[in-house]
């Protein structure tokens, strides 16, 4: 099984040509710490739009690996259809190190043995093609919250900007067309009502900076948030939370010139 580092260098490859500079903004709990306080954690990350996971799935490893998690073992969830395509099939297996999209059922036994070490999901999946890329758009599933329930294990939130640049988002009256969205899948026209919008993809052209943010909720927080035998509750409390995390991030962007203490600037080396 790969541990963490041994992404490292091909994090450091493509942050290198997309991205000018990462920022990780403390929390409460500094993200070292939390690794060291805990050998089992979920990790849940805001997509951002369709392309934007490829950075920040590798900015968040760096901060994992220059944290201490470096010999961290992850196995990752992502959509069924990778599996089905030869290329798409290499490329999820590698990142997610498992070569097939297994059930919720699996994924508790599978995460339950000692070899792993976390879990990574970005649960808005393809309804992050609607909003503006900031937004964290309603979750596809809330599986991952039945895994943490059972496993008692941790939810690592992850919320990280930078990558919206990489959008071009639209704005859709969704009153006004209100006639022709009845006709769209339930699937699609949800969200898109929910979100009054949605983003096409642009060229990935560098990135100025992206900032990330870590937030810990262990089994003992559950109470304070949300029911822990309601994982429908849960996923639609940990979506607002990580939306207010992106918000803060938006709202307090640390300056080159004058970085708060809280505010730590990682190189890319």
């Amino acid at each position: 099984m790969r541990r963490l580092k041994d992404y490292y260098n091909i994090a450091n490859w493509v942050l290198d040509r997309f991205v000018n500079e990462m920022v990780l903004i403390e929390g409460d709990r500094p993200l070292a710490d939390i690794i060291k306080a805990h050998p089992k954690l979920i990790g849940v990350f805001n997509h951002g739009p369709a392309i934007s996971p490829l950075i920040y799935c590798f900015s968040a490893l760096k901060h994992y690996c220059q944290a201490g998690g470096a010999d961290r073992v992850p196995v990752a969830v992502t959509h069924r259809l990778f599996y089905k395509f030869p290329i798409l099939k290499q490329v999820a297996t590698y990142i997610t190190q498992l070569d097939y999209a297994p059930r919720c059922d699996e994924l508790v036994q599978l995460f339950s043995e000692p070899a792993y070490n976390d879990l990574m999901v970005m649960p808005e999946g393809d309804h992050s093609a609607f909003g503006n890329g900031l937004e964290v758009a309603p979750f596809r599933t809330h599986r991952f919250i039945e895994i943490a329930f059972r496993t008692q294990t941790p939810l690592l939130l992850c919320a990280q900007t930078g990558a919206e640049t990489w959008c071009y988002p639209f704005s859709v009256d969704t009153l006004r067309w209100d006639r022709w969205i009845n006709y769209l899948p339930q699937g699609i026209k949800s969200p898109l009502v929910e979100m009054q919008g949605f983003n096409l993809p642009s060229y990935p052209r560098k990135i100025e900076r992206v900032c990330s943010t870590f937030r810990v909720l262990t089994p003992e927080d559950w109470p304070k948030y949300f029911d822990p035998k309601n994982p429908v509750d849960a996923a639609h409390v940990v979506r607002g939370l990580l939306q207010e995390m992106v918000q803060s991030l938006q709202q307090s962007p640390p300056d080159n010139h004058s970085l708060a203490s809280n505010h730590s600037v990682l190189s890319k080396t």
